[in-house]
């Protein structure tokens, strides 16, 4: 499953929107023309100027107080250049095209959002890989955005380490600059084993085993403690809760769910976790496919029914924004899902 979050590393190259980065050098600009106007060329060669939408080009174009600017021949020949792709050849891909091959860019700034990959199983075998998506990628690749200093020189990307322990269906947390993951299956036993990697010390570290294997547990980060919940074990379908003790590097079992579940969703809002649907039921052999959602209230360390999916599914991507859960794909048993409800 991947997990999109925030992360950062050493000295990692910025990539803010390239439109909120040119407001910002037109009001830098404005501030004291005449003093800063021999440093434009350099910060003007850090925007792709082609990935600006139109409007902010075109008001950019029409300030009277950049007139005189070296910005503006800039500006004019984006505007060209964008127009002429879209309406001269006709051919939107090779905008897009180009843009990303002159996008990947040094910026200055010290953080980066990053899509990672973990694990999973290709041609009957568990793998330990990561690969990493981002702004300035045009594949996925195993290596990940990072300006750091290496014998005197600056390099864009370091290579990211493969797990200690190839898995498939593990659980999946992050945190600041870390990522958590814990069980899964290799192919031919279930596995109790955790670790994380951190991408300041670019490493992977291993943790306390769960006090027992399973694969398709859910993991969550609430209040800064690690939550592991249900998945499935050799005995069947979990509905226990263990909370890493950090301090102790020990698990601790916590209060159930209510419900057997494995290969389910697991996310926080405002504070409060939330499991939803997977496979399972009111025993651990029950093997139903679940639309039920539950929430653990942490304080009364106490689990409660709330409103159902519309569908039911397992093995489906999960995230929360802001108040919201997202819920996307998955399995019924009968069909794989491509619909997306929050």
């Amino acid at each position: 499953m991947i997990w999109d979050r925030k992360w950062t590393m050493d000295l990692i190259v910025s990539h803010h929107p390239t439109d909120s980065m040119i407001m910002g050098l037109v009001r830098w600009l404005k501030h004291d023309e005449a003093s800063r106007e021999d440093h434009q060329d350099l910060l003007i060669s850090k925007l792709n100027l082609n990935l600006v939408p139109m409007p902010i080009l075109v008001s950019c174009k029409t300030d009277h107080l950049l007139s005189n600017s070296k910005l503006l021949s800039r500006v004019d020949k984006a505007i060209t250049d964008i127009l002429s792709e879209r309406y001269d050849s006709g051919d939107i891909k090779k905008l897009y095209s180009s843009s990303k091959k002159t996008h990947w860019k040094h910026r200055y700034g010290a953080e980066q959002e990053v899509i990672l990959a973990l694990g999973g199983e290709s041609n009957g075998r568990a793998l330990g890989s990561v690969e990493c998506f981002t702004l300035g990628f045009d594949t996925w690749r195993c290596v990940i955005p990072s300006l750091i200093q290496e014998n005197g020189e600056f390099v864009d990307t370091r290579v990211i380490p493969t797990m200690q322990h190839p898995r498939l269906y593990p659980a999946v947390a992050t945190r600041d600059y870390e990522v958590f993951v814990a069980g899964g299956y290799n192919v031919s036993s279930l596995l109790n084993s955790v670790e994380y990697y951190s991408l300041q010390s670019h490493v992977w570290t291993t943790l306390t085993p769960l006090p027992v294997a399973l694969q398709g547990a859910g993991a969550e980060f609430v209040d800064g403690c690690l939550y592991i919940v249900g998945g499935a074990g050799q005995t069947g379908y979990e509905k226990r809760m263990w909370i890493y003790e950090e301090n102790q590097n020990c698990w601790q079992e916590a209060t159930p769910m209510m419900t057997h579940r494995g290969f389910h969703g697991v996310a926080c809002v405002l504070g409060t976790l939330f499991a939803l649907g997977g496979l399972g039921g009111e025993r651990g052999s029950d093997k139903k496919y679940l639309r039920t959602v539950e929430r653990y209230d942490h304080l009364l360390k106490k689990w409660y029914s709330v409103a159902s999916m519309n569908e039911v599914r397992c093995k489906f991507g999960c995230t929360s924004f802001n108040e919201f859960i997202y819920v996307m794909g998955g399995e019924t048993g009968n069909q794989r899902l491509r619909t997306v409800e929050r």
